[in-house]
């Protein structure tokens, strides 16, 4: 619990209960917006952290960004403390209580850069042993006309994404969290500005 302690706004470890009747209560499907997640030092130096990494363009039918390797992989001292506490059993502890969801057992993380005319089309990310999907936002500066987007869909009577249930802004240091399942389709809106959407992402798996 020290370890969370020295990451995380203290208001959410007061308000576990209140968070898992909010991730179960969500429509379209079970997820979590947490603003102001991060201590505000401590998420300005994850921003700078993973911006110094190494990109790659990513490009296929679905999905066009850039990305990191592996995070778990980098040699940046910041980004190992960092992924040391978002993968330790006090805050996997702390994820299971908000989401009810158990057991978790490890993460991967990658950073992600979306800039003008990049996307990332409707998906439920259904893989083996994902059980919730995360997204750490590290954007600044983005406004409604700029894309960008997280947006979940309904789905239809035959289980495929209809309509654009909920859209959110990539919010500076705020955490998403939602359940994979066969009705987590979301996606992110094409981007159409120069500034960077910048997020580090990944799964929760058991």
């Amino acid at each position: 619990m020290d370890q969370i302690l020295t990451w995380i706004n203290p208001s959410y470890l007061q308000k576990q209960k209140e968070l898992q009747r909010s991730f179960f209560s969500a429509k379209p499907f079970s997820h979590l917006v947490l603003p102001s997640f991060l201590l505000e030092e401590r998420a300005e130096l994850l921003r700078e952290a993973v911006l110094r990494q190494q990109w790659h363009d990513k490009n296929t039918d679905l999905f066009q960004f850039k990305q990191t390797d592996d995070l778990c992989s980098s040699a940046d001292p910041f980004l190992q403390e960092y992924l040391s506490f978002f993968s330790s059993p006090a805050f996997l502890s702390f994820i299971k209580q908000i989401t009810g969801i158990s057991p978790l057992v490890s993460i991967d993380a990658s950073g992600q850069q979306y800039t003008s005319g990049d996307y990332l089309l409707s998906h439920d990310d259904r893989l083996e042993g994902r059980k919730v999907a995360y997204v750490m936002n590290l954007t600044k500066g983005f406004t409604d006309s700029d894309g960008g987007q997280l947006q979940f869909f309904d789905v239809d009577k035959k289980g495929h994404p209809s309509v654009i249930a909920k859209s959110s802004l990539p919010a500076f240091n705020t955490l998403f969290l939602f359940r994979v399942s066969k009705k987590s389709f979301h996606q992110v809106s094409e981007v159409v500005t120069n500034k960077q959407r910048l997020s580090i992402t990944g799964w929760f798996y058991g």
